[in-house]
């Protein structure tokens, strides 16, 4: 019972978690693994929560549990094997945290980041891949706890989350400064400060909210908490180097929600001036640091009086934004309380420290960036003679990184990347074009186009291939474009170049062979978005083109607003549940026997895409197999409902099941030898569910067995391994019949005619006699009269069983006067028959076997 409640908690959890990072980043994903323990510590169940799409009408997805064998499986499973786990959460966090710090010491954990699968003919499986995805295999790693209490009894829900497709900087963010993670703020306060307590500071069944909010609710507490977090790091000094937030907070501070940073903020961000809304940038860093260090601030215009202008005027300080210039680094400065001036900074003097940066980027709009330096590696390192002494010299930069910390739109918080995620760009070209030279340079000039086109205020789009496509595209595109002399172009006219219709059409070395391309393509069903417009849609179709022709491509649509949107996209599980349930609708809507062989390809060919990028969730093929057979084809329900076995370590005992009925029925359309492969896969199911089902078994796991072993002694050519199948059938329906309570007249049937191959005539009678006085049919007394006629003695033998078993009527019924009147025609010829009737006749008892009248 407590085991039952514990579930229904995981799937409340779930969907909560999911909303609320998809909410922050609309492209993570969430895996969740659970592990109850008890308050002895031992394990009582381990799982893993997941969405999949349902059966049930009028929903699309479900939470589902799979169940998983035992701790070891789910740290397996998450990328943790071999840990010898103390059972903690902090013992967890810790490893994970540690294994992060090693892969960090260089590029590793960038590198790590893609999984590239590469076009090609070469691939042995079913359908070949045609396009190159990219995949993000590292995940964020994060477990954490819920106390709860069922009924007095003490639980501990261990719950360990897998978030995939976070950009870099998230995920060095989350696990290098944890103190000023947006999101590991939410993971933690959700865990210990979203759910009701009891005073032992343990939850109950009924998962009650805290402050009667739902995840948005929820978020804008965090944004607001977080600003107070920041306003508190401003006021302790806190931005004196990126150790300062290295550290993990465990205890809630109550200081973040008195302190009033974001109420500030949203008195600037949603005020106009002159109709116009807000943009625009302010410095925020400590008094200590703007007092102590000297020349750190070029003041432009400072405002008289020690206490400058007070945050708390919204609409004075939104007026002076206006004076404000990002690209030339020309800022509000401030502390948490007071604005002082409007300078720039010499960013040599910021040494270790950091400071903060607010971007207003609109109405109600802005981000939250942390920027620091850090120092490149020494160039031009050289030794240089100065009269009687040697100088080392060498050249060393400061790079001023910019981290975004938050986004905030309308008080809803969010942490994905900038319009242009450069980080994204580079993993999706590089392994697009992975039998292709890029050259880091090209690369970093592609980039700069494509940042530069995002000025462009009506949109455009930037399409990238190998050279000899872009070469033979334009030739082939050159009356619905202007071609020009392939060059490199100066991202300074990019701008100008796209403001007329159509791409920018360039190749992998920069060069640019084309403007104002206007792009055609292939229309599928399940590309494009109704939602967007001409560009976004007319890239997918002219990509669906090229990925037609083997030539790989990389095509950045840009929005009006500066959005860049990047094709071919990463899979995700989100496009596996897409495409899944397009392709089961299509089955379902389609009449039996209509579905077209290229249809059916190319929704294959989709999903053979997706499990190149991602992991398939087994119940997805499960779904396929029952959607076929419903469908009637059971060749197909069979090759799903065997590649989700594949895919699963699980048991699965009822999708094995509808395994062999889905055999079953492909041997019903198949004739002869034919039907082998299809028997022996059918046995090898059978086996493994009766050798690992236990107390789940059934009487029909052990008849389909039966079938199984019988028709493969059939077309068995060998004597003796006929006979064993023979006796091993006989077993299984022997089993099946003791295990079934009622109504076995199937079963009895199923072992006559089995008997009645092995020359066992008299069981086959029997059999066949038990079938028919439970349900009679045709097919029985057909059986008992074939078996009956071979002699004089099963005959006699028929007639003493069915009389004894029936009753004084026997011989009123279809098969009692069936028996008499072969008796009668054989009377002459055999008197031992004549004989068993006419004393029948003379006495109402039922007649003596003469085979067991010794007896």
């Amino acid at each position: 019972m407590s085991l039952k409640l514990i579930e229904n908690i995981h799937k409340v959890v779930y969907p909560q978690l999911e909303e609320m990072v998809r909410k922050l980043d609309e492209r993570l994903e969430l895996k969740l693994y659970a592990i109850v323990m008890k308050e002895d510590h031992s394990c009582l169940a381990t799982s893993r929560i997941k969405r999949v799409l349902t059966r049930q009408r009028g929903e699309e997805t479900e939470v589902k549990l799979e169940n998983l064998k035992d701790p070891k499986d789910a740290l397996s499973k998450l990328g943790l094997p071999g840990l010898q786990w103390d059972g903690s959460v902090e013992h967890l966090d810790r490893y994970i945290r540690m294994r992060v710090s090693d892969h960090s010491t260089s590029a590793e954990i960038a590198s790590a980041k893609s999984l590239v699968v590469s076009t090609g003919e070469s691939s042995t499986d079913r359908v070949d891949l045609t396009v190159t995805q990219v995949h993000t295999t590292t995940s964020i790693l994060y477990p954490n706890r819920l106390n709860l209490v069922l009924k007095g009894e003490k639980f501990e829900l261990i719950y360990i989350l897998a978030i995939d497709y976070a950009s870099l900087q998230v995920s060095q963010m989350f696990y290098e400064m944890p103190q000023i993670s947006f999101l590991r703020m939410t993971l933690d306060y959700y865990f210990s400060d979203y759910y009701k307590e009891d005073k032992d500071n343990r939850i109950n069944e009924e998962l009650e909210s805290k402050y009667k909010e739902n995840v948005s609710g929820f978020l804008q507490r965090m944004a607001r908490m977080f600003m107070g977090k920041i306003q508190q790091c401003i006021n302790d000094d806190g931005g004196e180097g990126a150790q300062a937030f290295s550290g993990v907070e465990r205890e809630m501070n109550q200081q973040y929600y008195i302190n009033m940073l974001m109420e500030k903020i949203e008195g600037i961000a949603t005020k106009t001036y002159e109709g116009e809304s807000p943009f625009g940038c302010m410095l925020l860093m400590s008094p200590k640091l703007l007092n102590d260090r000297t020349g750190l601030v070029k003041y432009a215009i400072q405002f008289e009086g020690e206490n400058g202008i007070s945050l708390d005027d919204g609409r004075r300080i939104r007026k002076l934004l206006e004076m404000t210039n990002n690209e030339n680094d020309l800022f509000l400065i401030a502390d948490e309380h007071i604005i002082y001036g409007i300078g720039e900074v010499d960013w040599s003097l910021l040494g270790t420290d950091s400071v903060f940066k607010l971007e207003f980027k609109g109405l109600s709009r802005y981000d939250l960036m942390l920027i620091r330096m850090k120092e490149e590696e020494p160039t031009d390192k050289r030794v240089e003679s100065d009269e009687d002494k040697k100088i080392f010299k060498m050249t060393t930069n400061l790079c001023i990184v910019s981290d975004k910390l938050l986004g905030v739109s309308f008080k809803n918080p969010e942490i994905g990347q900038e319009r242009f995620d450069l980080d994204l760009f580079k993993r999706i070209t590089l392994a697009t074009f992975k039998d292709t030279t890029v050259l880091g340079e090209n690369l970093d000039k592609l980039e700069k186009m494509i940042k530069e086109a995002t000025k462009q205020q009506s949109g455009t789009m930037v399409v990238i291939t190998e050279p000899d496509t872009a070469k033979d595209e334009i030739r082939r595109l050159k009356k619905q474009s202007t071609p020009i002399l392939k060059t490199q172009l100066n991202p300074m006219f990019i701008k100008h170049l796209t403001a007329i219709d159509g791409a920018l059409y360039c190749d992998t070395d920069a060069n640019c062979h084309a403007i104002g391309v206007i792009l055609d393509g292939l229309s599928q069903e399940h590309l494009g978005d109704a939602s967007r417009g001409a560009r976004f849609n007319s890239a997918y179709k002219y990509l669906e083109k090229l990925k037609i022709d083997k030539a790989p491509c990389v095509i950045a649509i840009i929005s009006e607003d500066g959005m860049v949107n990047l094709i071919p996209e990463p899979i995700t599980e989100r496009t596996v549940r897409q495409i899944v349930k397009e392709y089961v609708d299509y089955i379902k809507e389609t009449e039996k026997g209509k579905t077209t062989e290229n249809k059916v390809k190319a929704y294959e060919e989709r999903l053979q895409q997706a499990r190149g990028a991602v992991e398939i969730d087994d119940d997805y093929l499960y779904h396929l197999g029952d959607a076929w057979f419903e469908h009637e084809d059971y060749f197909k329900s069979a090759e799903y409902y065997h590649g989700g076995i594949k895919l699963s370590n699980q048991l699965n005992i009822d999708y094995r099941r509808k395994l062999i009925s889905a055999n079953y029925k492909c041997i019903l359309e198949l004739e002869g030898k034919e039907r082998i492969p299809v028997l022996e896969n059918m046995l090898d199911t059978s086996n493994y569910i009766i050798d690992y089902g236990g107390t789940e078994l059934t009487h029909e796991d052990y008849n389909r067995r039966g079938i199984a072993q019988y028709t493969l002694g059939i077309y068995c050519e060998d004597f003796k391994k006929k006979d064993g199948y023979y006796k091993r059938a006989l077993e299984d329906y022997t089993q099946s019949i003791v295990l079934k309570t009622s109504r076995k007249w199937v079963l009895y049937s199923n072992r006559g005619g089995l008997n009645y191959s092995m020359e066992r005539y008299e069981d086959a009678l029997d059999d066949f006699i038990s079938a028919e006085l439970e349900k009679s049919s045709d097919n029985h007394l057909t059986s008992i009269m074939k078996t009956a006629g071979k002699s004089s003695e099963l005959l006699i033998h028929a007639i003493t069983r069915y009389s004894e078993r029936k009753g004084d009527d026997w011989e009123e019924s279809k098969l009692g006067k069936q028996l008499m009147e072969l008796g009668e025609q054989w009377s002459t010829a055999h008197p031992e028959v004549a004989a068993a009737i006419e004393e029948l006749k003379g006495d109402n008892s039922p007649p003596k076997d003469p085979s067991i009248e010794g007896e």
